[in-house]
């Protein structure tokens, strides 16, 4: 079983270390104490949302304000950005194209289209391979290029000659 995780505000808590106590917010505390019915002594993670990642056992301080003394420490390098793929069904007409500039001006990472019910696997897969050939998607620089092969919008990794 996976121990129960909470977040600690960055601005109270820039770095965990091995022996640090980490207090809980309120929140956290009555959700660990009441809806998780977590004892003292139980083992527990937290994060700061800063890369940092401690485990260690909780603690029950006056008025039933949890803590955590940590034990263990990590440190995770955090993503750039999170990869985001977007599952959609083909729309009608240009739409796609439309769709696909604009999800990957917010940043979307690929494209997957699926079949829908009331299609037959073949005739969609034909159809969707003539359709993506025949829209010519263009993403604006700036955000990638769109491989309809893949599906995936390829980031621009430098404009430097």
């Amino acid at each position: 079983m996976t121990a129960p995780h909470f977040f600690v505000d960055p601005n109270e808590v820039e770095r965990l270390g091995v022996g640090d106590r980490v207090t809980l917010s309120p929140d956290d505390s009555r959700h660990a104490l009441r809806s998780l019915r977590l004892r003292d002594g139980d083992v527990v993670t937290v994060a700061n949302n800063l890369g940092w990642v401690g485990k260690g056992r909780l603690t029950i301080g006056s008025g039933e304000r949890g803590g955590v003394d940590i034990a263990e420490v990590e440190h995770v390098e955090l993503a750039t950005h999170p990869v985001v793929n977007l599952t959609m069904a083909p729309p009608k007409g240009d739409r796609l194209t439309w769709a696909v500039q604009k999800l990957a001006e917010v940043g979307v990472d690929a494209v997957v289209l699926v079949q829908t019910a009331q299609e037959r696997n073949d005739e969609f897969n034909r159809w969707l391979i003539d359709r993506l050939a025949a829209a010519d998607i263009v993403v604006n620089p700036r955000f990638g290029h769109f491989d309809p092969g893949s599906g995936s919008i390829a980031p621009v990794t430098s404009t430097a000659g």
